[in-house]
């Protein structure tokens, strides 16, 4: 298939890129719809599909998981546990990230009253102590069902080894469960060691299922509606897609999903410009999301936290979120204090120069009142009307006025503090992975990132910038190119010292066999036409006596020499040195599949670039992005301006247009 449908729902606006033969066919931007995002994604999918295109492959991101996680709004779940276990997802683990006060760090999404004790038991390395009663398994959820709860989660005490009970107890429960998909095992969503993190991440998990199994079924539902009959895939948190019914059966795999499309369509832009040290930095309308590359490879993390610190021990590319965006609301706090964000206008009502009735400053407002936007600029497809100083001014006013300064100086004084947040974020993520910014180019797109291009490596130290001629479509993009991902891990405590034995590497092949066939299972089920397939090899790895592991890639056949070599490789790179007497263990072993469709294998290819000599641009100028050609060298300040996004080229800087319309900004030398 080589017809793709890429759709990002932002918290501003819904962007779709329709890709035919590796090549853009035609955009939109809609305002998005927080209250129902099938009806933008509708709208969207609408304006850019023709006829003959009704069977259009469609890929999207979606913030659906996300919001319930950050609102509290998921569904009501309940959980079937060992006896003596019921409070585990209570517990927590032994960090604490607040040192004062007696609150604890981790609320689960389970109340306690959902939360039911059977008898069963098995012994660490999976032989069964106790046989499960499943009279008991019934009666906890025939109970559940009659208190209302809508999803149930089986975790039973080391179902990581052994995960017999939990399928057991699974079948009997779906027998007269309304929806049996709403019946998850822990291991199948998480099959490592950990028992808090493996019931809390299941419970998650069941948490968000009935959220986004709703959602999607709406989704299809409006595509019907306008005669979309195409497949429809589902970005994932590891920079994957999956079909719908394995969406909704593993729901907590797109709790990150908004951030990662554009990660991986920054890479490939930035790759065919000869760029791979990079961080990218997608600033939209509610955030700014920050990641860094190494050789072209995005940082992959297993455990991370999102919203009440909800351990979300699954796959993802690591992606730092900072609430500052177009869209975030500035204020001056009981001390006098302006701050920007985290609190954003989002698509309704919008900044106010939107004219929608948004009456609060945001950094769109700002930037409109300083002139880094041009008020005729149109932005979004089908948008009427220009954006209006007067309102952005009349937002801006109650801020300066209680700093006691001019309007103007306000404006400036809201960008200063959202660029520095950002800034902040970026430097972070850079000097906590031992990087120096000075080696790296920073990538920046979404809606608002060409407005803070050069104020961002001025607060970096970072030497030069890449923009997308495409900047605010660029997530959009990277759902349309995004390859079908698939994971499997199981745990497999082991010491690399025991390779050295014959039947032990049998063992682990057979494991390794076992997760391939599974992985091959599932890129069956989404019935869509995939090429290149791909099968990485991986282990969580460690020295004894820590609590930390790095995921690192293995080779087959695997032998001790090089998995600890790898290993050992892995540890000096992130910390700098290796343990000379430390014995090196696995923890878990982990496949992934790789697999391309039509579009991603294919890639995007530039339009035919014109040629000539290099034009200078004359300063104080406003262009069109589009009639910006390659080999043009254009000077600040300057404003490029385009339906998806706006560049402003301060003074002191320069950009060099690129074979594929890239700019490449640095400083004046």
């Amino acid at each position: 298939m080589t017809r793709v449908i890429g759709v990002d729902v932002g918290g501003t606006f819904t962007d779709a890129v329709l890709v035919e033969a590796g090549r853009h066919v035609c955009v939109a931007k809609v305002p998005s719809t927080p209250d129902d995002p099938s009806r933008a994604i509708a709208a969207a999918v609408e304006q850019i599909r023709t006829e003959r295109d009704a069977r259009t492959l469609l890929v999207h991101s979606t913030t659906v998981a996300t919001n319930a996680i950050i609102a509290r709004a998921g569904a009501r779940c309940g959980i079937i546990t060992t006896r003596g276990f019921r409070d585990v997802v209570e517990m927590g683990r032994r960090d604490r990230p607040e040192i004062y006060g007696f609150a604890g760090a981790h609320r689960p999404v389970v109340a306690r009253r959902d939360r039911i004790e059977v008898r069963e038991r098995l012994a660490h390395d999976g032989v069964v102590v106790e046989a499960l009663d499943l009279d008991e398994v019934r009666d906890a959820g025939r109970q559940l069902l009659s208190a209302g709860v809508q999803a149930v989660v089986v975790c039973f005490l080391h179902s990581d080894v052994n995960r017999r009970h939990e399928q057991q107890a699974m079948a009997a429960l779906r027998e007269f469960w309304p929806e049996p998909r709403y019946v998850t095992g822990s291991a199948d969503v998480y099959a490592e060691a950990g028992e808090f993190v493996r019931f809390a991440t299941a419970a998650t998990n069941g948490y968000l299922q009935p959220v986004v199994g709703a959602y999607l079924g709406r989704l299809a539902g409006r595509l019907a509606d306008i005669g979309h009959t195409g497949d429809v895939l589902v970005m994932q948190s590891n920079g994957g897609v999956a079909s719908i019914e394995q969406t909704r059966d593993l729901a907590i795999g797109v709790a990150r999903s908004g951030p990662v499309a554009g990660v991986l369509a920054a890479v490939g832009l930035a790759g065919r410009a000869g760029l791979t040290n990079l961080v990218t930095c997608d600033i939209g309308g509610t955030s700014s999301d920050v990641s860094v590359v190494v050789d072209g490879r995005p940082r992959y993390v297993n455990d991370a936290a999102l919203g009440f610190r909800l351990p979300l021990v699954t796959s993802s590319v690591d992606v730092v979120a900072v609430g500052a965006g177009g869209g975030s609301i500035a204020r001056v706090d009981e001390l006098g204090v302006l701050t920007v964000g985290p609190e954003s206008a989002g698509a309704d009502p919008g900044p106010a120069c939107y004219g929608l009735g948004g009456t609060a400053p945001t950094v769109t407002d700002a930037a409109l009142l300083l002139g880094r936007i041009d008020p005729d600029a149109r932005f979004g497809t089908g948008r009427q009307h220009r954006l209006d100083p007067e309102f952005a001014a009349a937002a801006v006013k109650p801020v300066a006025d209680a700093l006691g300064i001019s309007a103007q100086e306000a404006a400036s004084g809201i960008l200063a503090v959202a660029t520095t947040t950002m800034g902040n974020a970026i430097r972070s993520v850079l000097t906590a992975r031992g990087h120096d910014p000075r080696e790296f180019t920073l990538v920046v797109f979404g809606g608002g990132g060409g407005l803070h291009v050069c104020p961002l490596l001025r607060e970096t130290g970072m030497r030069a910038a890449l923009v997308p001629p495409r900047p605010g479509l660029v997530s959009a993009l990277g759902c349309a190119l995004a390859d079908l991902r698939y994971e499997n891990s199981r745990s497999w405590p082991t010491t690399a010292a025991q390779l050295d034995d014959a039947d032990t590497v049998a063992t682990l092949h057979r494991m390794l066999d076992d997760q391939e066939q599974t992985l091959r299972e599932r890129l069956t089920e989404t019935g869509i036409a995939a090429r290149d397939v791909d099968i990485v090899v991986e282990g969580d790895m460690r020295y004894r006596g820590q609590s930390h592991h790095l995921r690192v890639p293995l080779e087959r056949p695997i032998s001790r020499a090089g998995a600890e070599r790898r290993f050992r490789d892995a540890y000096r790179l992130r910390y700098g040195r290796t343990l000379a007497d430390g014995l090196v263990e696995i923890v878990t072993l982990r496949s992934t599949l790789v697999a391309r469709h039509g579009a991603a294998a294919a890639g995007v290819r530039p339009a035919t670039p014109r040629t000539g000599a290099p034009i200078i641009a004359s300063d104080a100028a406003a262009r069109h992005r589009e009639e910006v050609q390659p080999g043009e060298h254009l000077l600040g300040p300057l404003l490029l301006s385009s339906e998806d996004a706006t560049v402003y080229l301060e003074a002191g800087y320069v950009a060099d247009v690129d074979a594929e319309r890239n700019l490449l900004i640095r400083e004046q030398s």
